[in-house]
C-alpha cells in the first residue's frame, strides 16, 4: 500500500509494470524481485497507512509511503530500519511575502491528514493560523496553486520536487 502521489517517493508512471515509480516503489520492487514476487501497488489513503488500518484490514502485505517512524505509529506498525532522513518544510508561492511559519498567523496552512507535518504544525503554528487537512499531496499542492491555502507544510523532498517542477514556488523554512 502506498499513498500516491508523493513525488519523488511514489508517483504514477504508466511505463512501469506496476504503473508507479519513485524512491519507495523502487526499493519495494527490488525486494519483491529478490523474493521472486511480483509487486502490486495498492493506492491507499495515508491516514489508513500510518494508523495501521490498511494492514489490519489486509488491504496489502506492507506499506511503503515515505512514513516517519514515531512512537505512536510503532504501536500499530512494525517498521523496517530507517532508510531516509527527512526534514519538514514550508512551501509558499515565491511572491507571497511569507518567509516563515511565524508569518502564518491569519493565513491558511495546508497539511496532509495523519502526517508528521500536521503534527509539527499543530504544535508550532502561530495562533490564528487555519490548519486545513488534505488527504494527499496532490490535493494539497493543487489547493496552494488555486490560492485556497497560503502555504503547505510537509516533507522537504516532496516540497523540493514542487520547487523544481514549479519555480514560482519556494521552500522558505525547514524543521527537524
Amino acid at each position: 500500500c502506498s499513498d500516491i502521489p508523493y513525488k519523488p517517493f511514489e508517483f504514477e508512471d504508466p511505463s512501469t509494470p506496476t504503473g508507479y515509480t519513485g524512491f519507495d516503489i523502487e526499493i519495494v520492487d527490488a525486494i519483491a524481485k529478490k523474493l521472486g514476487l511480483t509487486l502490486k501497488v495498492v493506492v491507499t489513503n495515508f491516514d489508513a497507512l500510518q494508523s495501521g488500518t490498511a494492514l489490519a484490514a489486509n488491504s496489502c502485505d506492507l506499506a511503503a509511503s515515505a512514513m516517519t517512524i514515531t512512537e505512536e505509529r510503532k504501536k500499530n506498525l512494525d517498521f523496517a530500519d530507517p532508510y531516509y532522513d527527512s526534514l519538514q518544510s514550508l512551501l509558499v508561492k515565491a511572491d507571497s511575502g511569507i518567509t516563515n511559519l511565524a508569518g502564518m498567523a491569519g493565513k491558511k496552512l495546508g497539511l496532509q491528514k495523519g502526517s508528521t507535518g500536521k503534527s509539527y504544525a499543530t504544535k508550532n503554528a502561530p495562533e490564528g493560523t487555519s490548519l486545513i487537512d488534505f488527504s494527499d499531496d496532490g490535493k494539497m499542492f493543487t489547493a496552494l496553486q488555486a490560492k485556497q491555502v497560503d502555504a503547505i507544510l510537509q516533507d522537504q523532498p516532496v516540497n523540493h520536487q514542487h520547487e523544481v517542477d514549479n519555480p514560482e514556488y519556494k521552500i522558505v523554512e525547514t524543521y527537524n
